[in-house]
Parts: C-alpha cells; structure tokens; sequence
C-alpha cells in the first residue's frame, strides 16, 4: 500500500509541474499577443458621412431588372442541363424559321442566355459554324 501511495505522489507532482508548464506557457502568449495587438487606440474614429434621405437616393440608384427563363415543366429538377440545351434549340429554330430580325425570337436568346454557360453556348456556336453541332438546328 506503501507503494501505491509513493506512485500517487509521484503522479501527483507530475500533474502540478505540467500545470505550471502550462500556465506559464499560456502566460508568455497572453503577453507576445498583447506586445503585437493594441488593447485601446489612440486614433479618434472616422466620420461617419452624412445621411442621405432615402428619396434621394432613389433618384440615384438605377432600376435594375433581373430576368431568367420562365419556370418549365419539362425540366422540374435542379440539374437545368436539358433545359439549357432546349432553350438554346428553340432561339436557333426561331431564326431559322423566321429570320435573323425577328422580335419573336428574341426572348428565346435571353432564355438562352440567362440559364446557360457561357462556354456552353459559345461552343455550340463554333460547332455549328463548323457544321457538326449534334442538334437539329
């Protein structure tokens, strides 16, 4: 029982020394981050600038208007891959059924546009200037 009883001293000792080891360790970073980081600051605070009323800054913002494609039911999932690829179709299929002017057609190139990549749709083109676009356009 002796033993044990030394062994537990022994132990105990350890785990005081380790805790020292660690104060002071967590001591000498308190201090070398308080020497890098100013706890008050001697500058006075910017100016906030003056209020403007809300009416005037009305006047000023330009009105913007964000627009995609409409919702498809063909497409109901996240993944707008298809809808993409269909959309460009139909503005190809507009021109070439109506011509290159066509009003009608150009809501179908802002569907286009505003869902697919751009990489996509500029490949496509080169595809079909090249005469093997893999779609019926």
């Amino acid at each position: 029982v002796d033993e044990a009883g030394e062994k537990m001293e022994a132990v105990g000792e350890k785990v005081e020394s380790m805790e020292k080891s660690v104060s002071n360790a967590a001591s000498a970073a308190v201090t070398a981050v308080e020497s890098v980081i100013p706890t008050t600051y001697e500058e006075e605070p910017a100016q906030m600038p003056e209020e403007v009323p809300a009416s005037k800054v009305e006047e000023e913002r330009p009105r913007l208007l964000i627009r995609t494609t409409p919702v498809d039911p063909r497409f109901p999932t996240q993944n707008q891959t298809k809808h993409c690829y269909a959309r460009y179709l139909e503005y190809h299929m507009c021109i070439k059924d109506k011509g290159d002017d066509a009003k009608a057609c150009k809501k179908y190139y802002r569907y286009y546009q505003s869902i697919c990549p751009t990489d996509w749709t500029e490949k496509w083109d080169e595809q079909r200037a090249e005469g093997i676009f893999p779609g019926p356009v």
